[in-house]
């Protein structure tokens, strides 16, 4: 018989804010840099939450960083989890509204219309948002 052993490896288990910011009946896309995990998705801007960050901290924190807008949190969609070959991450998508409308761009950026979002490649775990937000705006 084989010995199995479980691995003592413990998977990275990532918490991550998702801002869907709507404007002029646009969404805000930004492209993911060549040197991160699943480079050249397109994304909805936000990211990691810090330990004892709140998820509405994190979200306008990580939006503030990444585009120099400033947000106000609208409605939350339903949390994401979704396990990659590596690590598992669990999303939480908000509807966002626009405080300001100066944006930096920190790097490749789009206003698409929520029709037309389905042209650009995603990562896995956005399937569901991007379900849940035609849902929100009666697209579905």
């Amino acid at each position: 018989m084989f010995n199995v052993q479980k691995s003592s490896i413990k998977r990275l288990r990532i918490i991550a804010c998702i801002g869907l910011i709507l404007y002029q009946e646009k969404i805000l896309i930004t492209k993911r840099t060549n040197n991160k995990t699943l480079r050249r998705y397109w994304e909805f801007p936000g990211g990691k939450k810090e330990k004892k960050e709140s998820l509405h901290s994190c979200l306008k924190r990580e939006i503030k960083e990444e585009t120099g807008l400033e947000i106000s949190l609208k409605h939350r969609l339903p949390k994401i989890k979704h396990d990659y070959k590596n690590f598992s991450v669990t999303l939480y998508p908000y509807i966002c509204n626009l405080s300001s409308v100066k944006l930096s761009q920190v790097r490749q950026f789009k206003w698409v219309s929520l029709n037309k979002l389905i042209k650009y490649k995603f990562p896995p775990a956005n399937k569901s948002i991007l379900k849940n937000l035609y849902k929100y705006c009666n697209l579905a």
